[in-house]
């Protein structure tokens, strides 16, 4: 939400969909997914998702649109700087909290049973949670 409320009008500009969380969002456009701040892995659509990060949003879009294999470039996990692979993020406050994302992860691809795959060429989300594979590969 924090990325909305401060780059919302460069969003709303994108020439793409834009998938956004209701209520928390209702002021900007996009396609509406409901946010139920309850546990990460729901069982259908219409009790809504939950998420620690970004990622665990796209995840669990990306399977209900039919995706069987996930192949996540960018997930660098650096939880202990504001630094990440597009950059530093000067409004980041605090830190979250890096077992319970990893753990997202891991809930999110055995729960599902779809192949997740971190391509990301620097990261610190260790190998259980997501396995590792080079993007060369694909």
């Amino acid at each position: 939400m924090r990325v909305l409320n401060e780059y919302g009008d460069a969003v709303q500009k994108l020439p793409i969909p834009v998938f956004l969380p209701t209520p928390d969002l209702d002021g900007f456009d996009g396609i509406r997914f409901w946010h139920r701040p309850v546990s990460l892995w729901p069982s259908d659509m219409e009790a809504g998702i939950d998420y620690e990060c970004v990622m665990h949003t796209q995840i669990q879009l990306a399977y209900y649109m039919g995706f069987t294999t996930m192949l996540m470039i960018g997930v660098d996990h650096t939880l202990s700087s504001k630094s990440h692979f597009w950059g530093v993020d000067e409004g980041m406050t605090g830190s979250p909290d890096a077992t319970k994302m990893a753990e997202g992860y891991r809930e999110l691809r055995e729960g599902m049973g779809v192949e997740m795959l971190n391509l990301s060429p620097y990261t610190e989300l260790d190998e259980q949670y997501v396995p590792r594979d080079d993007w060369k590969n694909w």
